[in-house]
């Protein structure tokens, strides 16, 4: 599978949309397969923005919100949520809402060490700060308390799952 090579900037009405890679590393380059309509691509993304055909790049819009996507006329593609989607969310299997408080100490703290200023807990601390850390975090930016995924370079994408399958132009 070759690895797609598209020049940096979409031409207007050229019908490429230009993706970006938020979790790339300035300078950086990532490569990320994807599906369309049977075919398989590879795409070299990058921070600042890479050309890609409409329909794979609606895919990147529906798989991750870490991917910023731009329409050949500057509107931002994003996906589109249903009004009754709207507030709730849908827990996979084996998992349950839990408030800070029930978790034991062993799950608090992996959760405060996966924040830069949360690895300076230990067990000594205690739940109390745990809690009390972990409840600032989740209250300053509810979008940071989704798990953590690792990626290749051993960098963490914190927006990891989130998806939808509809598309808005913004």
């Amino acid at each position: 599978m070759a690895t797609e090579t598209l020049k940096l900037k979409a031409e207007p009405g050229g019908g490429l949309f230009v993706v970006k890679d938020m979790n790339c590393k300035p300078g950086k380059v990532r490569t990320h397969s994807m599906e369309f309509d049977g075919e398989f691509r590879d795409f070299d993304l990058t921070r600042d923005g890479v050309p890609v055909p409409e329909g794979f790049a609606r895919k990147f819009a529906a798989v991750d919100r870490s991917f910023k996507v731009t329409s050949p006329s500057g509107e931002e593609i994003r996906p589109k949520i249903a009004e009754s989607e709207k507030g709730n969310f849908v827990l996979e299997e084996g998992q349950c809402v839990a408030y800070f408080e029930e978790l034991t100490l062993d799950a608090l703290l992996e959760r405060a060490h996966g924040f830069v200023d949360g690895q300076k807990f230990s067990k000594r601390n205690g739940k109390p700060a745990l809690v009390e850390f972990l409840s600032s975090i989740s209250a300053q930016d509810p979008a940071s308390m989704a798990p953590a995924v690792a990626e290749p370079d051993g960098t963490e994408d914190p927006l990891a799952g989130m998806s939808a399958s509809e598309f808005d132009t913004v």
